[in-house]
């Protein structure tokens, strides 16, 4: 058994619903966008927090909601029923899907596309970022709307002595030796996350992701710092325009600094811009 490591992960929130936060930002030819968290998770009220995580919870692996955690997702329905979104994307860990499939009780509309996105996943630091596989995944999320056909077997980080094409073998490796992704890798991912952002043709996103993840998309593209988004919080952003910069992917490839401007609608086309929709879930 490997020892105990700490948790990394924003603790949970108190929270017993949506929190809305808007951060308004002016960039000439940017993206604007919203961040959304996904529900409490199990492991968010695990004692992890307390000893760590040695994967000797079984239902900590890719950690589902809890109760509370449903409530403040189906909460989410009523802002998404007055909103107008071009593209949804959705990480794939079963948290995550379940906030979507509980804010969207139907599939969006006509013309919304929803797409999976591995890309997306949190900061593999604990078991519950180990995944399913995407056969396992089909069974439990049977929407027409949500495809996981291209995920790969193993979708998450795994090292160099555990199987990508084993599932399995990541939940067995990690109780055994344990394993985390590494921050350079990480922040490589975020940062090709949001190049992937910026070739879409869509102008107004949302986001269903995690509390690290966003953190650190917030800190190396947007300058906002060391912000935990509380389960179901939604954030929404503006992403600065893509500049030139320093070709270490660790450095932020843009420091922007926003002016006091009036609070305004977080959905749809401003000029140049694009609408992202951040839902955080830990």
């Amino acid at each position: 058994l490997f020892p105990a490591r700490p948790h990394i992960h924003a603790p949970p929130g108190e929270s017993a619903g949506p929190a809305a936060s808007v951060v308004d930002l002016a960039s000439a030819g940017g993206q604007e966008g919203a961040a959304r968290r996904h529900g409490q998770s199990a492991h968010n009220v695990s004692d992890v927090y307390a000893y760590g995580d040695n994967g000797d919870h079984e239902h900590l692996f890719d950690a589902e909601l809890t109760e509370q955690g449903h409530k403040q997702a189906e909460a989410l329905a009523p802002v998404f029923a007055s909103e107008a979104v071009d593209l949804v994307i959705v990480s794939p860990l079963s948290r995550s899907v379940q906030t979507y499939v509980r804010a969207y009780p139907k599939p969006p509309p006509r013309g919304v596309r929803t797409e999976v996105w591995a890309m997306a996943r949190e900061h593999l630091t604990d078991s519950c970022d180990i995944g399913s596989s995407p056969s396992a995944l089909r069974e439990r999320f049977p929407r027409p709307d949500l495809n996981f056909e291209h995920l790969d077997s193993v979708w998450w980080y795994v090292d160099a002595d555990t199987s990508k094409e084993d599932p399995l073998h990541s939940r067995e490796q990690y109780r055994r030796y344990g394993f985390m992704e590494p921050e350079r890798v990480f922040e490589d991912r975020v940062d090709q996350f949001v190049s992937m952002l910026r070739a879409r043709a869509e102008t107004s996103i949302a986001i269903f992701g995690h509390s690290d993840f966003f953190n650190a998309l917030l800190e190396r593209h947007v300058d906002i710092h060391n912000r935990w988004l509380e389960n179901c919080e939604v954030l929404t952003i503006t992403l600065p325009p893509a500049v030139d910069g320093p070709a270490d992917p660790r450095t932020p490839e843009h420091h922007y600094k926003a002016p006091a401007i009036p609070r305004m609608c977080a959905t749809g086309r401003q000029g140049d811009q694009r609408v992202l929709r951040l839902f955080p879930v830990f």
